[in-house]
């Protein structure tokens, strides 16, 4: 970095020789003049007019000039050598020298402003962040490469508009009161979220900070902006927030409860109506307490009721299990609840708390699901009530696969052994009294289409020729294993055999039971 910067060189050169000229010009009208009209003095002012633009260095053939004419002068007019001349031209001297560092002040300062200057072009040029020069107008006075990249304008083009012209027209509005109290030194700065404009007229999102440089009288001299582009950012934020406002709607729609609550302290954060009312609490009261403190209502002698399978594939503490996913110790638990509300009232319910990860992997919400299932834990109890009196056989049918299963009921209401039913359908319809087989497989089709719900009355033979009269119903549930498939619309029943239908994604299992009839 040079440590003495000044005019252009050629024209400091210049200036330099004109002054020359000039002292030499000087010395023979002080030889012409008359003695009492002393020009001494007249050589040093050259000197200290070249302190103005000159260097020290370059100060020095002038200084050297300026005391060869005045001692030739001198010597002339017979004043040197004496004490009197010399302690004129030692004051002189004094002069030279302040012109002197004058000249060595001022290029310090013009130093200084270079490397100013050349810091701030460096910075302009080479930061990330777009940055904008403007004066009170809200002209552009000078942009830096990232901010034309930003607009995708060049920067001839950028610092002909106004900030203005620059920006959303349903923005302008937004930032016009706060630049306007910025020039009227109403504020030093501000900072706001906006959209630009761009040159292929697109909009982008830019978080823009402006502060500005005063004068001594307070007026504006010049405003500096930089702005970041977070159009991505925004996006992101805007698509979040349509996630969620399409979480809320789903979840206040949704038939089941269903909630989301905070890792950790399993705080609510959202809850559906039904959830709501499952739990019997309003929303206000369950955010206030939190998930765990709202499942204390669980009935701690409802693991006892599940059957052995369900029992020991649980933890005795259910809390316990909820707790462990809220901590992030296990992303899933499932479990079969019997629930006493407030108001004493008891449903069963099948619970499910399972976290939901980040791309990271770390625990971001966890996820509830409710399901009332007190009308179907009331029909099971019933049918396995009967089932075990003897009085009602229970058998499912796997369509596809034309595979039936009989429960022991089964068996005894046909009149048949085990080893005689070979499982499929067609042993069962052989069974069907003839007069009645038309009726009950245009029920059982029927029913296999959606177009109605399997209840028929049939009689069917047995092997010693008697003739029983049953009544038969189905009910529709969900598998228990994957291998369990749905119900299908078939043409006869011949076609019953066959791969699963690649249209059900959800599979369904019929449940048909079999009740004896008077005859």
């Amino acid at each position: 970095m040079r440590s003495e910067p000044a005019l252009p060189a050629t024209r400091n050169h210049r200036l330099l020789w004109i002054l020359a000229l000039a002292m030499a010009a000087i010395f023979p009208l002080d030889l012409l003049t008359p003695r009492t009209f002393p020009l001494l003095p007249y050589y040093f002012v050259v000197v200290v007019l070249s302190a103005s633009f000159a260097t020290p260095r370059q100060m020095a053939p002038l200084i050297a000039e300026a005391y060869v004419l005045a001692i030739g002068s001198g010597y002339y007019w017979g004043f040197f050598p004496s004490i009197d001349f010399v302690i004129r031209l030692l004051g002189l001297s004094g002069v030279a020298l302040m012109a002197v560092r004058l000249s060595a002040q001022r290029c310090q300062t013009l130093a200084r402003l270079q490397r100013s200057e050349e810091t701030l072009r460096l910075t302009l040029d080479n930061t990330s962040v777009g940055i904008a020069l403007a004066n009170a107008d809200g002209q552009l006075t000078r942009v830096n490469p990232a901010l034309c990249r930003m607009f995708g304008r060049d920067a001839d083009t950028l610092e002909n508009h106004n900030w203005r012209e620059l920006t959303h027209p349903d923005d302008i509005q937004l930032e016009l009161p706060l630049f306007e109290e910025l020039v009227a030194n109403r504020r030093s700065s501000y900072r706001l979220r906006k959209r630009f404009l761009k040159a292929d007229s697109t909009a982008g999102w830019i978080d823009l900070s402006v502060a500005c440089v005063r004068r001594s009288e307070g007026g504006v001299d010049f405003c500096i902006g930089e702005a970041i582009d977070i159009t991505r950012q925004v996006e992101a934020e805007l698509a979040e927030a349509r996630s969620e406002e399409q979480m809320r709607i789903s979840i206040e729609a949704a038939r089941v409860g269903v909630a989301i609550c905070s890792p950790g302290t399993g705080q609510f954060l959202m809850l559906s109506p039904a959830l709501c009312c499952l739990l019997g609490q309003d929303e206000a009261a369950l955010k206030s307490i939190g998930l765990l403190q709202a499942l204390r209502i669980v009935d701690p002698t409802a693991e006892a009721e599940q059957e052995p399978e369900a029992a020991a594939a649980q933890d005795t503490d259910p809390m316990a299990q909820v707790a462990a996913v809220l901590a992030g110790e296990q992303s899933l638990c499932q479990m079969r609840l019997r629930l006493t509300r407030p108001d004493r009232s008891v449903i069963w319910g099948d619970l499910q708390v399972s976290s939901l990860k980040s791309s990271e992997g770390t625990v971001e919400q966890v996820l509830v699901e409710l399901i009332d299932i007190s009308e179907l834990k009331a029909k099971t109890d019933y049918l396995q009530a009967a089932a075990a009196a003897g009085v009602v056989g229970i058998w499912d049918w796997d369509v596809p696969r034309n595979v039936l299963h009989w429960d022991p009921v089964m068996y005894r209401l046909y009149g048949r052994s085990p080893s005689d039913f070979a499982g499929a359908y067609e042993v069962w319809a052989d069974a069907v009294h003839p007069q009645d087989k038309a009726a009950t497989e245009a029920a059982v089709q029927s029913a296999l289409r959606g177009e109605s719900v399997y209840a028929a009355q049939f009689r069917v033979i047995w092997p010693d020729g008697s003739v029983h009269h049953l009544k038969s119903a189905s009910h529709t549930g969900p598998p228990e294993s994957p291998s369990s498939l749905p119900l299908a619309p078939l043409p006869r029943p011949g076609l019953l055999a066959g791969p699963a239908p690649q249209q059900c994604p959800r599979p369904l299992l019929p449940l048909l039971i079999s009740t004896p009839m008077p005859t």
